[in-house]
Order: C-alpha cells, then sequence, then structure tokens
C-alpha cells in the first residue's frame, strides 16, 4: 500500500519527482562564457571621429559612445559593379613590366642624345612612347569609384573578391592605391574587417601586396608617373590628403593592441594580426599563391575567391586489395 500511494501520488509520477530541478531566482542572469565581441569595445583613445563616409574612410558608422567603427551594409549597386571589371592580375603584372622597361629604355636614350638631334628625332619617338598600363589604370579608376565603400565591400562575399583582384593589381604596382586601399579598409575598421570571415583576407592581401608587391626599382617609376599626374590633374590632390603607408600601418597597429590577445586566438583575426606583425618587424609576409589568373584552363583570380584559402593536402593513396589477398593466401600456405 504504501508502495503505490508513493508511486501514484496525485497529478506526479516517480520521474517527475526525481528530476525536479529547484526553480531559478526570477533577478538571476545567465552568464556565457568571454567572447571576443564582448571585448570589441574601443578605448577612450580610439574614440576620435573618422573612417566616415566623407573621408573615405569605408562609409559606415563612426567610433561613438565606446564602440568600435563598423562599416554599413554595402549597396547591391557597388557589388553588381565590382563583380562586372573585368580584372586579370597575370594581364596587369605583364603591362606594367613591358611599361617599366620602355621607361628605362627612354631614361638611357634621352642620356646619350645632344640637343640637335632632339628636334629630328622628336616626331618619330612619339608612337615609341610608353603607354601607361590599361589595366593598372582601370583599377586605379575602380578603387577611386568605390573608395568609400571598401570596407563595406571586403565584408562581403562578392565584394571581397572584386577587392582582393584590385589590391593585387593596385596595391603592387601603385604605391597611390596602397594607400587608398589601406585607409579605406583599416582606418576606424582595423577590428572588424580583421574579425570578418571576408574582409581579414582583403586586409591581409592588401598589407602583403602594399609593403612587399614590387621591385624598388619598379616602385620608383610608378611613383614618378603618379606625382606627375597629381601635379597635372586636379582629381589627383587626393594623394597629398592621404597618410603615408608608414603610418597607416602604425595607426592599424595602434587600433588592434588592446585586442591583440583576442586577435592571437581568433580564427579569422590572428592571420591579420600577422601580417601586420610582418609589416612592423620588416619581415616578408609569406602569401598564398593566387587559385589562377584566368589563363591555362583553371578558374581566375576573381571565380577562385582571390586567394585559396589553407592548404592543399595531398591525397592519399589507396591500397590494393589484391595485394592483401596475396600476402593471406602466402601465410595459409606457409
Amino acid at each position: 500500500r504504501l508502495t503505490r500511494k508513493w508511486w501514484r501520488l496525485p497529478g506526479r509520477t516517480l520521474h517527475s519527482i526525481i528530476s525536479r530541478r529547484p526553480p531559478r531566482p526570477s533577478n538571476s542572469t545567465v552568464r556565457s562564457g568571454p567572447t571576443l565581441s564582448a571585448h570589441l569595445v574601443a578605448p577612450a583613445d580610439m574614440s576620435r571621429d573618422y573612417g566616415g563616409p566623407d573621408d573615405g574612410g569605408g562609409g559606415g558608422e563612426q567610433q561613438q559612445d565606446g564602440e568600435y567603427g563598423r562599416p554599413r551594409r554595402c549597396s547591391p549597386e557597388s557589388v553588381s559593379y565590382v563583380r562586372s571589371l573585368p580584372l586579370d592580375v597575370e594581364s596587369a603584372a605583364r603591362e606594367v613590366r613591358e611599361y617599366v622597361e620602355r621607361k628605362k629604355k627612354e631614361k638611357e636614350r634621352n642620356k646619350d642624345r645632344t640637343g640637335a638631334e632632339d628636334a629630328k628625332e622628336e616626331d618619330d619617338d612619339d608612337d615609341d612612347e610608353a603607354e601607361y598600363p590599361q589595366m593598372l589604370s582601370a583599377s586605379m579608376a575602380a578603387i577611386d569609384e568605390i573608395r568609400n565603400e571598401l570596407a563595406s565591400l571586403s565584408c562581403d562575399e562578392r565584394g571581397s573578391q572584386a577587392v582582393e583582384a584590385l589590391a593585387r593589381i593596385g596595391a603592387t604596382h601603385s604605391p597611390l592605391a596602397a594607400r587608398k586601399l589601406l585607409g579605406g579598409l583599416l582606418r576606424g575598421y582595423a577590428v572588424h574587417v580583421s574579425c570578418h570571415r571576408y574582409g581579414s583576407h582583403v586586409a591581409q592581401t592588401t598589407l602583403a601586396c602594399a609593403l612587399g608587391g614590387c621591385d624598388g626599382e619598379t616602385e620608383r617609376i610608378m611613383a614618378e608617373e603618379e606625382e606627375v599626374g597629381e601635379d597635372g590633374d586636379d582629381d589627383g590632390g587626393d594623394g597629398g590628403e592621404l597618410p603615408t603607408l608608414r603610418d597607416l600601418v602604425l595607426g592599424a597597429a595602434e587600433e588592434l593592441a588592446p585586442f591583440a590577445p583576442q586577435l592571437a586566438v581568433h580564427v579569422c583575426g590572428s592571420h591579420v594580426l600577422r601580417a601586420v606583425l610582418c609589416s612592423l618587424v620588416g619581415v616578408e609576409l609569406v602569401h598564398p599563391a593566387a587559385a589562377g589568373g584566368g589563363g591555362g584552363g583553371g578558374p581566375s583570380l576573381l571565380e577562385g575567391g582571390g586567394a585559396r584559402r589553407g592548404k592543399v593536402k595531398p591525397k592519399k593513396k589507396k591500397k590494393k586489395k589484391k595485394e592483401k589477398k596475396k600476402k593471406g593466401g602466402g601465410d595459409e600456405e606457409k
């Protein structure tokens, strides 16, 4: 009788009595473990107002009320625009090499000439004058067009691929393009872009291409041409207002320094932090090769996502079953 009364209480079962837990107090709060998003609060020295839509910083929210800078969502028209660009990294590199070689020949030719010969050969040399690389010129125009949305496009799945290709073309061969790209990506948005799954790859590629893209002579020739273009064109005056590469890298390091312990173990922020550290100490950043350049039958750089993600694992060879059977038969005979 006692057993029946215990097992069959009114409105309850033994399972409900055993598994019953004490009620949670109404004023209690559930605390989860610390995450990187909880630490992404800008310190007092990062509350300055920069990186907005007027100064070419990505067109996003300002750093106010103790929050870190976060760009706005990019417009579909901008994504369609950058995706429609015919970007080919190999063609751009070939055009730049040919342009630099012609410039070298022109300088050697000018040294050997005399004043009397200049007037006679001036008309003949007009046709052989080196033309500025078309692919690089188109990339520069595209960077100027999306300059206020660089951070937003870098955090988009489709837009990040095009921005990464622009960085491989522009930042590698043009110091001015490198300054514009780094200024739009990292000024005010370094923490958010570094922790983003797409923006982190764009930031790493831009840093690698800007600081170790071409040799010193090529960089000097391209910088001279950009200075001439800025003096003769009113639109090129932005180059004087842009910070130098040194100031941009130091500014990015200053923004990332308070979050270095969290970025070091972050799946996306770790390789951006490594790229910044390599830039500061002057070590060459080893960057994975592109998936393809649009030729040779392989996928283009734009279709392949800019850079190859992760390491390529070798295929494991399958063991043949016949060899196992032979070994088993030999053991039975023995």
